[in-house]
């Protein structure tokens, strides 16, 4: 039995009478630094529930426990209380009346003592499992015992989303569907918090960024934040426990976490450099760093070469210059059709390989912008690109022939923005687009009405209405006739 409680120390919470929410790890009473009490807990429950909320500080004897501790005090107050036994084997085991319990032993023990303990089954499933009572239980069969014990244990949800998802009481829930129960049963949970902020947040409640913030709101510090971090700065930041971080800011709390993560130093690259270490990294110099710790990231490689010509020394290998950061792009992300049509705009060529670098093609011009439209067919960038200097034979792509007209219709029905596609079909007399067919003229006015002063626009404008024959044109809801059309085309 826990010894007898000592006199009150005024200025703390007793332990007698803990509400249960408290008990059960929701908000606790409000106390002085941490979870400080002023008077022991009389019972394994009570032991328990500190080391649940971190230990602290017993003021009476002027003695600090660590949630281990606790545990530990809990089992010497009942050595049948099962719970007790899981906070044990959380923290790492240890010897209790000479013996050494490994995690997965005091998960066994806590089975042993309740079969319906659910956090018992969760850990004992992370564990690996093993076989109580001649019945072998993996993870999967763990977790689904854990929901049997307890259908609102939030981390039995967590770790059935980390599993991908779970079959429980008929119905399969996804991973996403998961997390978004656990933080429905325990919205202190920020490990769960961050995996529904990966997922996209929850419909009509809460966006990414939202789910990011309320990570951060509960802590700040623990090893998820960084991916937390990362995506807070990617949605420009905001304030956090009354503090503003911009997305600078934000950038530098992930690196300060983690000054390997790929995530953070592209980010970092992103927003134009971050200061780290006592030093200021510009943008080629943060995605340098991100390859350092994933020299596979595609995306990387693709900021990198568009940093601008020059050299740059990457995890200690030779020099990579502009062309060789976009080959290294596809090299590990092949469908990236932006890294084809820059190789082909500023290098006429490129010389690609496959992701372990022993098949490697030499591609020209015209190869890449077509392998840009065949690896991503929904580029409109990469369709306008393969029109602009067509000449010669129609081009086969998947199977289907296009001539140089299809290309720019292909590149306006994907995106009505795309102004070069536009001006490409005026000088071609026209297409019909969507069902609606535009004349030259249309064609311009489609362009000048989207960008104004997009280049030589007024100047095309003249010449389509010539072809067409007019004498007057409307753009933007105003009429001109081809008078001022003219004295806009110096």
């Amino acid at each position: 039995a826990a010894p007898a409680a000592p006199a009150a120390v005024a200025g703390a919470p007793d332990v007698v009478g803990l509400s249960d929410a408290w008990l059960a790890g929701g908000p606790g009473p409000a106390s002085g630094a941490g979870g400080d009490l002023r008077v022991r807990p009389v019972d394994a429950a009570g032991w328990k529930a500190w080391g649940d909320r971190g230990g602290g500080k017993l003021l009476s004897e002027g003695v600090t426990f660590s949630p281990k501790a606790c545990y530990r005090a809990a089992i010497a107050a009942d050595d049948k209380f099962a719970p007790a036994w899981v906070g044990w084997g959380r923290h790492g085991g240890g010897i209790i009346c000479g013996v050494t319990y490994e995690p997965i032993h005091c998960y066994r023990h806590a089975l042993a003592l309740d079969m319906k303990c659910s956090d018992a089954w969760v850990y004992y499933g992370i564990e690996g499992g093993g076989t109580i009572a001649d019945v072998r239980y993996d993870r999967g069969d763990s977790l689904i015992e854990a929901l049997h014990a307890d259908s609102k244990n939030p981390r039995a949800w967590y770790y059935a989303g980390l599993d991908g998802g779970i079959r429980f009481s008929g119905a399969f829930y996804t991973a996403a569907k998961c997390f978004r129960i656990a933080v429905g049963y325990d919205d202190s949970f920020a490990a769960a918090w961050l995996e529904v902020a990966k997922a996209g947040g929850i419909p009509g409640q809460k966006t990414a960024a939202q789910c990011f913030e309320r990570v951060l709101e509960l802590e700040p510090d623990f090893a998820g934040a960084v991916y937390a971090w990362v995506g807070f700065a990617a949605a420009e930041g905001g304030t956090i426990r009354g503090i503003h971080f911009d997305a600078r800011a934000c950038v530098q709390r992930a690196l300060k976490l983690d000054g390997k993560s790929a995530d953070a130093w592209q980010l970092a690259g992103d927003i134009g450099g971050v200061f780290f270490d006592k030093g200021f990294h510009d943008a080629a110099a943060c995605y340098t760093k991100a390859l350092e710790f994933k020299g596979d990231s595609g995306m990387a490689w693709f900021k990198l070469a568009e940093t601008g010509p020059g050299d740059h020394t990457v995890g200690g290998a030779a020099p990579y210059n502009q062309r060789q950061c976009y080959e290294m792009c596809l090299r590990y992300s092949p469908d990236f059709a932006k890294a084809c049509l820059a190789l082909a705009d500023k290098f006429s060529a490129g010389h690609v390989c496959n992701r372990k670098g022993d098949v490697c093609q030499d591609y020209s011009a015209d190869e890449l912008r077509a392998m840009a439209v065949k690896r991503d067919p929904n580029s409109a960038d990469a369709w306008t690109a393969l029109a602009t200097p067509f000449q010669g034979a129609d081009k086969v792509i998947l199977g289907v022939t296009y001539k140089k007209k299809d290309c720019f219709v292909k590149a306006v029905t994907l995106d009505r923005a795309q102004w070069a596609a536009w001006m490409g079909l005026a000088g071609l007399g026209g297409a019909t687009v969507g069902g609606v067919k535009y004349s030259a003229t249309a064609c311009v006015v489609t362009v000048l009405e989207g960008k104004s002063d997009y280049a030589n626009a007024w100047c095309k404008l003249k010449d389509a209405m010539a072809s067409d024959a007019l004498t007057e044109v409307t753009v933007g809801g105003k009429k001109l006739p081809k008078a001022d059309v003219d004295s806009k085309c110096p």
